[in-house]
């Protein structure tokens, strides 16, 4: 209750829960005839998103999450979101990829970071395409194209644990 804020849903009985689960994944991977007509699927435990500044008034506040791809999705999944830099003559941004259900980034998972260069000077709002491409080993592949010169900037985040991120930048891609 403390840590999350709500009381805990107790409707279901947890052991028999893990229990039928397992039933059912021992009988798929049997092939028993009594579980031929279902379908496992594995799907996002939580949603991956970027950091956003909300405009609130005359002035932009930043630590806003933007989920990218929805809790229980069924994985593989590819999705993107279209994001814009504040400010006309911002010409870099870093953007923080993090997991989690808070509106707040500060409250979710950090994932990791990366820096989009060459952002062409103009009016406010040269787009950026974000997309999110989760794959069933829980790879998880963040890529920025800037939508007016088509430069890309990609991290790839592997096997994220509590605390650490294990991953790789791909800078520069075409």
């Amino acid at each position: 209750m403390a840590k999350f804020g709500k009381e805990p849903q107790h409707r279901l009985n947890p052991d028999e829960v893990v229990a039928l689960g397992a039933a059912v994944q021992a009988g798929l991977i049997a092939c028993n005839e009594a579980v031929n007509d279902m379908v496992v699927t594995d799907v996002a435990p939580v949603y991956p998103g970027v950091e956003i500044s909300r405009e609130l008034g005359t002035e932009y506040r930043s630590g806003y999450f933007l989920p990218v791809i929805h809790r229980n999705t069924t994985i593989p999944v590819s999705r993107v979101k279209r994001v814009r830099p504040c400010g006309q003559t911002r010409r870099r941004s870093t953007s923080r990829s993090s997991k989690g259900e808070n509106r707040r980034v500060e409250n979710n998972l950090l994932l990791g970071s990366f820096t989009v260069q060459g952002i062409p000077c103009g009016p406010s709002g040269q787009d950026i395409d974000v997309r999110f491409t989760y794959d069933l080993n829980g790879v998880l592949e963040v890529e920025a194209t800037i939508v007016e010169t088509q430069k890309k900037v990609s991290h790839l985040i592997t096997k994220p644990r509590a605390g650490a991120v294990a991953g790789a930048d791909r800078k520069g891609r075409r």
